[in-house]
Formats: structure tokens, sequence, C-alpha cells
């Protein structure tokens, strides 16, 4: 699948994270095959006290387990064409997968509901790109762009969004309805007309809203979000998403000398936020 399309992704700290000495609960992670890409964006809730481990560890499990079941999946061409939407079997097989694979860790670390709450409540928004179809899928919330138009994924009532990891503990709050535990699938596409997806946690409709602001201490815009489907450097350096996001969420300080006063310009990004694109090669 690298043949067509190409990937990218990167992730910074909210500036209110950094404040209360919090890591960034996102975390990015994407697999490839011959028959499939899969790329994950997860959240971790943020009144979790480790719920970053668990972040980091759910999106590369979910990225490999989808890789897995699209080679093992006996009807793998029909389940993910467009026509066959949604594909349920398809992603309840990667649903029990991803379970299974999350309950032997947290056995493992200490069979406990405590060990699940405090680790492994995060939300999942992603994209999978077969030689057939492409589709935008979650559990929880999030931002996606498919040939450039958004779609946002939430906020959920109370601002509690679902968390995959409920479903090991055999019970979730009241306000949480079953079928959010379930991967859905949102947006579907003829691969043949895909030209770009982007995946982002919900932190990123604070990147989108900065675009007309300066990058802090510079005099440059932060500018919109589609520049990291079009910009070609975004691509040839993997680290160049990560530099960008951090550049307009540094905090600066400026002295005042008339004043004798110290001016802080902060970043753009209260929230954690992360991003993966993937784009047809040119």
């Amino acid at each position: 699948m690298l043949d067509q399309f190409e990937i990218a992704g990167g992730s910074v700290t909210g500036y209110e994270h950094v404040k209360t000495g919090k890591n960034n609960q996102d975390a990015f992670c994407w697999a490839v095959s011959d028959l499939a890409i899969a790329a994950v964006v997860t959240d971790g809730c943020s009144d979790s006290s480790h719920s970053e481990v668990g972040a980091k560890i759910g999106a590369k499990v979910v990225a490999e387990e989808i890789i897995k079941e699209a080679r093992d999946y006996n009807n793998s061409v029909t389940a993910l064409l467009p026509d066959t939407y949604p594909p349920y079997p398809f992603w309840n097989n990667v649903r029990m997968r991803v379970l299974r694979k999350l309950d032997n860790i947290v056995n493992s670390i200490g069979a406990d509901p405590k060990t699940t709450l405090d680790y492994f409540l995060f939300t999942i928004v992603g994209a999978l790109i077969t030689p057939w179809s492409g589709m935008i899928f979650s559990v929880g919330d999030g931002i996606t762009f498919l040939n450039g138009e958004i779609q946002k994924l939430g906020p959920f009532p109370n601002n509690a969004p679902p968390y995959l990891g409920y479903s090991l503990l055999g019970k979730s709050p009241d306000n949480i309805r079953p079928e959010w535990l379930q991967f859905t699938v949102h947006k579907i596409s003829d691969t043949r007309y895909i030209e770009s997806i982007l995946i982002g946690s919900d932190g990123l409709e604070d990147l989108i809203n900065a675009a007309g602001e300066n990058i802090p201490g510079k005099n440059e815009l932060v500018g919109p979000i589609s520049q990291f489907w079009e910009d070609d450097r975004y691509f040839k350096n993997p680290d160049m998403i990560r530099r960008k996001l951090s550049l307009i969420n540094r905090t600066i300080a400026k002295i005042d000398w008339e004043n004798r006063n110290v001016i802080r310009e902060h970043g753009v990004l209260p929230d954690d936020t992360t991003l993966v694109v993937i784009r047809r090669k040119k």
C-alpha cells in the first residue's frame, strides 16, 4: 500500500498539561501491509492517573490488530468494499482482538478494575485504507478530514466520551450507551478517489481555530490545517509535524525593560494535540 500512499504524524503536549506537570496523554501509531494501511490516534482520559501509558499501548494494539484482521478475514475483499457499509463483521472481529490483547496486558500487571481505570481508558479515532476502500472509524471523539472535508466526532454528553476500556470492566457508566463502545465507521470511500485523510484528537480543534494567529515569537502564521496534507516537507522529514506543533505551542518570554516586567507569550494549543495524515503519492 505504501507504493500508493505516504504517511506522517506528530503530537505535542497541551500547555495546560505542561502547567500542571501532566504528560502528553495522546498517542499515535500506524501499521502497514500489502493489504492495508491502518492509522490510529488515541487520547487518554484526563482524569486517569496514567492514561498516557494505555493510550500508547492502545494505539499500537489497535493498528496492529486491524492489519492482522485484514490479513486473516476470509471475506476481506467483500467486507471492505464501498457497497458493503458498514462492514460490521470485520470491525466486531477487530474489537474482540483488541480487547483480548488489552485484557492479557491488564491481567499481567494486576487483575484489578483500578488498573483499567488508571491506565486503559482512551478514545480511538483511526483510518483504514485497503486496495478496495478506505474508511474513518472511532470509539469516542476526535476530528477527521477525508479529501479536505471535516467531520467532528463528539462531543458526548457531559463531555464524557466512551472508552473501549469500559468493556474490560464488564460495566460502563450509566451515561455511556453500549453501542458507543463498538467501532463505528463514519465515512467510507472507494480507494481510487482518496487523495488525503487526516485524523486527530479533539485538541486538533484549537489548531484549526488558530490558523490566522502568529506562531509565538515569530512573524509567521500557524496556517491552515490543509498544510499537513499539501506540504511535501511533512512527509520528507518524519519529525516535521512534531516540530511544527512544538513551535506553535512553545512559550516565549520577552523582557519589557521600560516597565521591568517579563511578558510571556503562550502557545495556542491548551490541550494535547495529535494528528496522523495519509496522502496519495504524487
